[in-house]
């Protein structure tokens, strides 16, 4: 059980890595009136398609696909590593 904990804090990092390169690119290929400054200290605008060209929009999909890998891999690592400690899934 402790390798499954592994395995998902590995594919979280890596999520994690997919996640900032498409924010990068996506980043490149805002609308004009989308300001970087805008971007940055309004998170939730990263995860409106409006605010990105039709080329960018492919990269914040892929963002936003990331983004949800690297939690769920989170959840999934923390309550393997649990589970691995305890020694059961019952306490």
């Amino acid at each position: 059980m402790r390798w499954i904990g592994v395995t998902c804090f590995a594919l979280a990092g890596m999520a994690w890595l997919v996640a900032f390169a498409s924010w990068v690119l996506a980043i490149k290929h805002r609308k004009p009136e989308i300001t970087l400054g805008s971007l940055l200290a309004s998170g939730l605008r990263a995860f409106d398609p409006s605010n990105f060209t039709d080329a960018g929009r492919a990269h914040q999909r892929r963002f936003l696909a990331a983004f949800a890998v690297f939690f769920a891999a989170i959840a999934a690592g923390v309550l393997a590593s649990a589970l691995a400690r305890s020694g059961s899934l019952v306490p």
